[in-house]
């Protein structure tokens, strides 16, 4: 069986990605400035006051301690940034090939890439539950730390295991193609491994890099950390212009993670038909 070769796809990830930085942009435009809106919206509406109750107004805080809005902004995030991702997979996999210019676009496929996003999600918390509430219990007692950390270690283990098992059902749904997780778990045995060491390779390459950006953008805001009574007022500035400034580099991360995973799929999905070819090439010659 021909393997996924994980170097390779870390590459094609990274040239793809910045080979068609233009079209990046065009096509995160829109949602990037509905996202700067949904910054300044929670900045004013969540964190501005939030800074003002931990800097001194203790009410302020209690009437935070249950508020919804860091999650209706989070959930409201996502919904923007969906069509980014889903066209972004489309990109690659019918455009790339097709030429067909990619439009953004808010329908049934991405709704239907919302459910699995959602489904998968809930299956990896609910099949790591046990390992990791039984992990916490045994590193809070007094005779089991060391079995506590193992059973966290092997609840993490298993939900990067099941997470790409599950994962194909992503691109699949923002081309609009008939696979579930069925579908998923089949086309990725065997290549299990393959696909975690790629993973971990690009994300460490792009951390790696996010902590240079981080350190650089660190030294910019620094100087302006004050003291005395300006203190709340720098910490504002310092959040509003940490969440603007990082928005470039997460749709950049976003980006390469989506190429990564519509590069993975275009593999799986077209190895049994490279197989099959190769097999009636080899018949033939004989």
């Amino acid at each position: 069986m021909e393997k996924l070769p994980v170097w390779g796809t870390v590459k094609e990830s990274f040239s793809f990605c910045f080979g068609n930085i233009s079209t990046l942009v065009k096509l995160s435009l829109i949602p990037i400035a509905l996202y700067v809106a949904l910054i300044l919206g929670k900045f004013y509406l969540y964190d501005a006051v939030l800074i003002d109750a931990l800097m001194g107004n203790q009410e302020g805080l209690a009437e935070l301690e249950f508020s919804v809005l860091p999650y209706i902004f989070q959930f409201v995030s996502v919904l923007v940034v969906l069509p980014v991702i889903t066209a972004w997979h489309r990109n690659y996999l019918v455009s790339y090939e097709t030429g067909e210019p990619t439009k953004i676009q808010f329908g049934s496929n991405e709704i239907r890439y919302l459910m699995y996003l959602i489904l998968v999600f809930m299956l990896v918390i609910i099949s790591i539950v046990a390992p990791i509430s039984a992990g916490i219990w045994l590193i809070t007692s007094e005779t089991g730390p060391f079995f506590g950390f193992v059973s966290i270690c092997l609840g993490t283990v298993l939900a990067i295991f099941i997470s790409s098992r599950l994962t194909m059902v992503f691109p699949a749904a923002a081309i609009g193609a008939q696979a579930g997780l069925k579908d998923s778990w089949r086309a990725t045995k065997g290549s299990v491994l393959r696909i975690i060491a790629t993973q971990l390779l690009l994300g460490l390459i792009v951390i790696a890099v996010l902590l240079v950006v981080i350190g650089l953008v660190g030294a910019v805001i620094t100087p302006m950390l004050m003291t005395g009574n300006m203190a709340a007022e720098s910490l504002k500035t310092i959040t509003l212009f940490s969440g603007l400034i990082y928005i470039p580099a997460e749709v950049l991360v976003t980006a390469i993670g989506v190429s990564c995973l519509s590069i993975i799929y275009k593999f799986l999905s077209t190895r049994d038909d490279r197989v099959e070819a190769e097999s009636v090439v080899g018949s033939e010659k004989y």
